[in-house]
């Protein structure tokens, strides 16, 4: 049997748990099922091709919700329908995440948490605001670790002296 099936996500690394089954009916960890598929280059041209290959995916995304939105139009380019390019470039988007957090030694679990402690720090008592979204309260605490940071770095500079 080919196709997907839904797993407990820390059975496979990922979010929401999908495998792929191979054809010998084994399931097989999405990332596993990436690293099979991406083309083996040096280590930088690999860098390269999945970083140039998320911003492709997400840029062609957005070519099929601009389409509907923008355009009204209820088809994509191809004729599918908008609801299967957002599947379609989703997917590929999907593939192109996973192998750029494969090339980083990256897990979607630290991913996840950090992103999680990122927002909450943000959005306090986790509800948007545009103020809160302005302020970015999360990027103003390591504004001020950074600048805690030059502050001692160029005191200790000034006793070598």
């Amino acid at each position: 049997m080919n196709g997907l099936a839904k797993f407990d996500q820390s059975d496979i690394g990922i979010p929401n748990g999908f495998a792929i089954w191979d054809g010998d009916d084994l399931p097989i960890p999405y990332d596993e099922f990436v690293e099979k598929l991406l083309k083996k280059q040096s280590p930088e041209f690999m860098k390269l091709h999945v970083g140039l290959g998320c911003t492709g995916e997400a840029g062609e995304l957005g070519d099929v919700i601009k389409r509907e939105v923008i355009y009204e139009r209820d088809k994509t380019s191809e004729g599918k329908s908008i609801c299967e390019g957002v599947v379609e470039e989703s997917g590929d988007l999907l593939f192109y995440l996973q192998a750029t957090l494969l090339q980083y030694g990256v897990t979607w679990d630290e991913v996840i948490q950090y992103n999680f402690k990122k927002l909450g720090e943000r959005y306090q008592g986790l509800v948007y605001s545009n103020q809160a979204a302005g302020d970015r309260a999360d990027k103003q605490e390591q504004l001020d670790l950074r600048i805690s940071q030059a502050i001692q770095d160029t005191q200790h500079q000034g006793e070598g002296e």
